[in-house]
C-alpha cells in the first residue's frame, strides 16, 4: 500500500451511537411537544447525545495529539472543513432571524396583521432572555481568556477558564429548558411561535455541542 498524508479511518462505533441518539434525542423531542412523556425523558435524551459526541471527540483528540494522525495536510483539511461548517451556520441563523424580523416587520393579513399574534403573549426580554444573553457573552470572555492562556502556555488558568466556560453553558441550557416549560405558548399556536422555537432550539443544540466539545478539549 503506497503511503499517503491523509488519515485513513479505522472502524469506528461512534457514527453509529450518535445516529441512534440523535434519533433518540428527536423522537423525545416529539414527545414532549405532545404531552406524552415525563420530565426526564428530554433531559436523559440530551444527556446521552452529549456523552457520545464527546466520547467521539475525545478519540478524535487521541488520534491527533498521542497517534500523531492528524498531519499537516489533514489539519488543512479540518480547518477547511470547520471554516465552511461556520459559513453554513451564519447563514442558516441569518435566515432563521430573516423569517423572524421579516414576518414581525410585515405580518400577513392571515397573522391578523399585527406581531405577535393576536392571543400570544410574547416572552419578557429582560427576565431569561437578557440572563441567557449575559451567560452567553460571559461564555465566550472565559473561553478567551481559556485561549489566551493556551497561547502562553499557562495550563491551570487556562483549565480555569475552561471549566468556567463548560459551567455557564450548563446553567444556560438549563434556562433555557426553563423558557421552553415556562413559555405561554406551543410550537404550533402561530409563526412567532414556530419561529422561536425552531431558533432557539437549534440555538440550544449548537450550545450542548459546543459544551460537550470544550468538555473533552479541556
Amino acid at each position: 500500500m503506497l503511503k499517503n498524508p491523509f488519515h485513513l479511518v479505522e472502524s469506528s462505533p461512534w457514527p453509529a451511537l450518535v445516529s441512534v441518539s440523535l434519533l433518540n434525542f428527536a423522537l423525545a423531542v416529539v414527545v414532549v411537544f405532545h404531552g406524552l412523556s415525563t420530565g426526564l425523558t428530554l433531559p436523559v435524551a440530551v444527556v446521552a447525545l452529549a456523552l457520545v459526541i464527546a466520547g467521539w471527540f475525545k478519540d478524535v483528540n487521541s488520534e491527533g495529539v498521542y497517534l500523531g494522525s492528524h498531519t499537516t495536510e489533514v489539519k488543512t483539511g479540518l480547518t477547511t472543513g470547520f471554516l465552511l461548517f461556520v459559513l453554513t451556520e451564519v447563514i442558516f441563523f441569518i435566515s432563521i432571524f430573516w423569517a423572524f424580523l421579516h414576518t414581525g416587520l410585515a405580518p400577513a393579513v392571515e397573522l391578523g396583521s399585527e406581531w405577535p399574534p393576536v392571543g400570544i403573549k410574547a416572552l419578557c426580554p429582560w427576565n431569561l432572555p437578557l440572563l441567557n444573553t449575559v451567560l452567553l457573552l460571559s461564555s465566550g470572555a472565559s473561553l478567551t481568556a481559556a485561549h489566551h492562556y493556551v497561547v502562553s502556555g499557562k495550563r491551570s488558568l487556562a483549565l480555569s477558564g475552561f471549566v468556567i466556560t463548560v459551567a455557564l453553558s450548563l446553567v444556560f441550557t438549563l434556562c433555557q429548558g426553563v423558557e421552553f416549560v415556562s413559555a405561554p405558548f406551543t410550537l404550533a399556536d402561530s409563526a412567532y411561535a414556530t419561529a422561536f422555537y425552531f431558533g432557539t432550539t437549534f440555538h440550544g443544540v449548537h450550545v450542548i455541542l459546543g459544551t460537550a466539545m470544550l468538555f473533552v478539549a479541556g
